[in-house]
């Protein structure tokens, strides 16, 4: 499995804590699989991942919103393979709550969990966990429609988390 690590490093300029990408390579220059490179999210997202990418797992950490977990689908769910999972950090109203966004991203991930290729369950536990599996009707893969403790799974036509 090759590892794809891409993050501004210091410059970063919404104020959080930064990583210096040279301690980074420092630390997992060890692992020959897994490369760590500098980009922007929004500016190079598309050139990151390419057409007939066959994604299993995309994690997106970057000050996320409702408009990142928009941007994510609608520009790189094509990239990610049916079965396939979006791990993005936050989602729950209770981290919403803590930032004022644009778009909080409970709103966003309600609107696409009413989709049928696209299964959205939220880790509650603080800080929250938001994984987007994608669907494929005839794949074999079903929609979960239980609940498990600690554990929110957006349904189709529900409207929003219990």
């Amino acid at each position: 499995c090759k590892v794809e690590a891409y993050d501004l490093f210091e410059n970063n300029k919404d104020g959080h804590l930064v990583s210096r990408q040279d301690e980074v390579k420092e630390r997992f220059k060890g692992y020959s699989k897994l490369v760590v490179k500098h980009a922007d999210f929004y500016a190079e997202a598309e050139q990151i991942l390419s057409e007939g990418d066959d994604v299993d797992i995309l994690h997106i950490d970057v000050n996320n919103s409702g408009d990142t977990v928009d941007f994510t689908v609608n520009k790189l769910l094509k990239n990610v393979r049916v079965g396939g999972v979006i791990i993005f950090e936050g989602g729950s109203k209770p981290r919403d709550s803590l930032a004022q966004k644009k778009r909080a991203m409970h709103d966003a991930l309600s609107t696409i969990a009413t989709r049928s290729d696209i299964e959205v369950i939220i880790v509650e536990a603080f800080p929250s966990m938001s994984i987007l599996r994608k669907l494929d009707r005839h794949s074999g893969l079903e929609r979960r429609t239980e609940h498990v403790a600690n554990f929110s799974v957006l349904e189709k036509g529900r409207g929003g988390v219990p």
